[in-house]
C-alpha cells in the first residue's frame, strides 16, 4: 500500500471532523449533521466504511441528499450493534481512500427497485414485488433472499402470471423495523450478481 502524500494525509485529517449522528430506536435511518455533509459533500461517497478501535468494520450507505441527510442502509445493524438508544456525538477518522486517490475501489454499478408499503403489506406474510423486480430475481435464479443482515426470506414465482413475492420471515422482517402504511420503500442490490440486499425509506 503506498503512502498518502502531505496533501492527501491533511486532507484525510482535515475530514476526522466530529459528525453528529441522531439515532432513535424506532427509527431506520441516522441522521448526519448538515455542516459536515455540506463540508465535505465532494469527498462524502454513498458508502462509508466505518472502523472502530477494536476492529469492527462496519459499511453504512449515506443518501448524499443535502435536502435530508441520512445514513439509510445498515443502519439498523450498526445502532443495534452499539446499543445506540439516544442521541450520540463520535469522532472519526478516515480509514478508506478517497475517490481522487489512486487506490480507491469503486463499487459495482448498483440494481434499484422501489415499493410503496400499505397497511395490508406491512402486516401480510409475504410482498409483491414490481414486476421489473419480478424478472431481475427470474434472472438471477435465485430462491431466497438475504435482507441486508436482518433475515432471509424465500422468493415465491408466479411464472404463469410473471410476479413474485418476498415470502417467509417477510412479516418477521417488518416487525422489527418500523415500517408505516403509505411509507416508500427502496430495495438496492448492491452488486448485481450477488443475493444480498439494502432497503431504505424515500425520505
Amino acid at each position: 500500500m503506498s503512502e498518502l502524500t502531505n496533501e492527501e494525509h491533511e486532507q484525510c485529517c482535515k475530514m476526522a471532523k466530529i459528525m453528529l449522528k441522531v439515532t432513535v430506536p424506532s427509527e431506520i435511518y441516522g441522521k448526519v449533521s448538515r455542516s459536515f455533509a455540506v463540508r465535505w459533500k465532494d469527498v462524502l461517497d454513498r458508502y462509508w466504511h466505518l472502523l472502530d478501535k477494536d476492529g469492527n468494520l462496519h459499511i453504512v450507505l449515506y443518501n448524499q441528499d443535502l435536502d435530508i441527510l441520512a445514513i439509510v442502509a445498515w443502519w439498523t445493524t450498526l445502532r443495534d450493534f452499539y446499543h445506540m438508544t439516544g442521541e450520540i456525538i463520535n469522532s472519526s477518522h478516515p480509514k478508506s481512500f478517497p475517490r481522487w486517490h489512486s487506490l480507491y475501489h469503486q463499487v459495482p454499478n448498483s440494481v434499484t427497485f422501489n415499493v410503496l408499503l400499505t397497511q395490508h403489506k406491512i402486516t401480510c406474510s409475504s410482498l409483491d414485488v414490481p414486476s421489473t423486480m419480478y424478472y431481475f430475481l427470474k434472472d438471477k435464479g435465485w430462491t431466497r433472499l438475504n435482507l441486508e443482515d436482518i433475515t432471509q426470506c424465500q422468493i415465491v414465482f408466479n411464472h404463469l402470471r410473471k410476479t413474485a413475492k418476498i415470502g417467509a420471515r417477510w412479516k418477521y422482517f417488518c416487525e422489527t423495523q418500523s415500517f408505516k402504511a403509505d411509507m416508500e420503500i427502496v430495495f438496492e442490490f448492491p452488486d448485481p450478481i450477488v443475493n444480498y440486499v439494502l432497503f431504505w425509506p424515500c425520505l
